[in-house]
């Protein structure tokens, strides 16, 4: 095989892997969108309930959390549904229901796994507009009411870990 051959195929793949690269990174935030930052804690607004719950920004966890109260199963034409009550720092209390997901698998520390209903809510955080798979979960023993994971942050996020309440949760009605 002649070396100009091989050099033009060889041209050829690393034109063909910067371009996957450049559509992937371009996907990413958005072309023109750099990741909010968010400090370690921040406010989290529960969208339709006027609630507002302050949130540990946990890049170790998978996925968010929420401290429910009242955890219910009822179900709607058929489907499964979770009813639960969500209560913000000042003792609001706001009753909801939303569909069954999945019955998340939550590791335990002292070792086994806890089952939770994970459900979809409407959440602001850092003024976007977000909706998100929670488990719903008896978070009293927690320093915060909820637990925002990675898989809420990927390509909107990121996290400063020297600050705390950086962003606002105000998002534009829509």
């Amino acid at each position: 095989m002649t070396r100009a051959p091989l050099m033009q195929s060889t041209a050829l793949l690393v034109m063909m892997a910067l371009t996957a690269a450049l559509v992937a990174a371009a996907g990413v935030a958005g072309a023109d969108e750099a990741p909010a930052i968010l400090g370690w804690v921040e406010e989290v607004s529960i969208l339709d309930t006027g609630l507002v719950l302050p949130a540990k920004i946990d890049t170790g966890a998978d996925n968010s959390s929420i401290h429910a109260s009242a955890i219910s199963y009822v179900t709607h034409d058929g489907n499964p549904w979770v009813r639960f009550t969500l209560r913000d720092r000042a003792g609001v209390e706001v009753v909801m229901e939303r569909p069954l997901i999945r019955l998340g698998q939550i590791k335990r520390k002292e070792g086994g796994y806890l089952e939770r209903p994970v459900v979809s809510l409407g959440l602001c955080v850092a003024g976007q507009r977000v909706t998100a798979e929670v488990n719903l979960a008896d978070r009293n023993h927690f320093t915060y009411p909820m637990l925002v994971g990675r898989s809420l942050m990927v390509r909107r996020f990121v996290v400063d870990p020297n600050r705390r309440y950086i962003t606002r949760p105000t998002c534009a009605a829509v």
